[in-house]
Formats: structure tokens, C-alpha cells, sequence
């Protein structure tokens, strides 16, 4: 067996990195933009969203790619922020429903 194969241990792996690094985005998130004010937490997160999505659509991520593959890239990683930013609630919402 090739020692460099990528395998099934390799790819659990992979997903518990991806997966521990969300939680800490998402916590670090929520801690950072922290405020007893629901709508002030929301627009801080959102804020950022924004920073986050205008910042890797204003940038070459692969310079060797062509156009399509980077336009994809970015779109992708711009939705995948939004999904991890929508999914980051107040703590008050979290607590009501037992989350």
C-alpha cells in the first residue's frame, strides 16, 4: 500500500477538522458580536457576513484557475459564510428553544 493514499482514516480526519472549526467560527462569532440587543447582535453578525463575502469576491483566491473555476470558488465559499453566519442565533433564541 502506498504510504501517501488517502483513505477513510484520513477522511474522518478531515471532517472532524472541518467540523471543529465551524464550532469554534460559530462561537467565536457569537462571543464577539455579543449584545442583549437581539437586532444589534443580528446586524453585528451581519456586518460581518458582509465584510466576509465583499472581501472574497474582491480578491483572486487562485490565481491559476480560470475565470469560471475562481467565480465558482467564490461563490461557493460566500454562500458556505452565509450558511455558517445564519446559523449563529442569540443566545436568549438558543436558550428558549433548548438548542
Amino acid at each position: 500500500m502506498d504510504s501517501f493514499a488517502y483513505g477513510a482514516k484520513d477522511r474522518i480526519s478531515d471532517i472532524a477538522t472541518q467540523i471543529a472549526l465551524l464550532e469554534l467560527v460559530r462561537v467565536a462569532i457569537s462571543e464577539l458580536c455579543f449584545t442583549p440587543d437581539k437586532a444589534q447582535f443580528r446586524s453585528r453578525v451581519n456586518a460581518i457576513e458582509q465584510m466576509v463575502v465583499d472581501g472574497l469576491q474582491s480578491r483572486t483566491i487562485f490565481p491559476a484557475a480560470n475565470e469560471v473555476t475562481e467565480k465558482s470558488i467564490k461563490e461557493q465559499a460566500s454562500l458556505l459564510v452565509t450558511k455558517i453566519l445564519t446559523s449563529i442565533r442569540h443566545p436568549d433564541d438558543a436558550a428558549a428553544d433548548g438548542s
